[in-house]
Parts: structure tokens; sequence; C-alpha cells
């Protein structure tokens, strides 16, 4: 299964993009990152048109929102047209050391939720 890495310019080249792609293929994807050389070319020539048409060949879409939580227009772009086609979108985790709460900090949850 082809799954296209959508990710913010910032990350191209750095570690972040590595590990991305590496538990991407992990779980048994074949990645289509788009921090291509020739992608350059393409997108200068067609805009958002060529990332679409190498997502056309993808069966799902995986991206990396920003560490704040916000996404690039970009990415966005991406994201809306992979669920136009129906295909499956998701998330890669992001901030879990800031989202993870503690025992106490989960009781309090549960108690306010109203499900203790």
């Amino acid at each position: 299964m082809r799954v296209y890495y959508a990710h913010s310019i910032a990350i191209y080249g750095t570690p972040q993009e590595a590990r991305d792609a590496l538990m991407l293929a992990q779980l048994g994807f074949s990645v289509v990152d788009p921090n291509q050389p020739e992608n350059d070319a393409g997108y200068r020539e067609h805009g958002m048109a060529w990332f679409n048409s190498i997502m056309d060949e993808c069966d799902a879409l995986a991206f990396r929102a920003n560490p704040d939580g916000t996404i690039n227009a970009g990415v966005m772009h991406e994201i809306q047209y992979m669920a136009g086609r129906d295909k499956p979108v998701f998330e890669l985790p992001c901030g879990l050391d800031r989202r993870g709460l503690t025992v106490d900090q989960t009781r309090a949850w549960l108690r306010e939720s109203g499900a203790r």
C-alpha cells in the first residue's frame, strides 16, 4: 500500500522526516515522500496539481502537523484532496509528551467528564 507522506517543508531533510518515513515503512507502507528533487521543477511548472497527480497514485495519506498543531496550507490542500477522493487520511502523532496526563490528572478528567 502506497502512502503519501504530507509534511511541512520546514521539516524536509530533518531527523523528524527520517523517523516518520521509517515508522511508515515499518508499518508496511511504501512511502511516497514529496521531498524529492524532481518535485521542485514539477511544482514550479504545475503548482499543487503536480502533487495531486502523485497523490492519485497513492492509497492513503499520512500527515504531520506542526508542533503547535497547525497545518500549513500545502499540507491542508493534500489532506483535503485525498479526503475528497475517499482515501484514508491519518495524522502522525504530535506533541504526545504535552498531551499525556498523569494518573491524578486522568482521574480528575474522568470526574469532570461525568465518567466517574
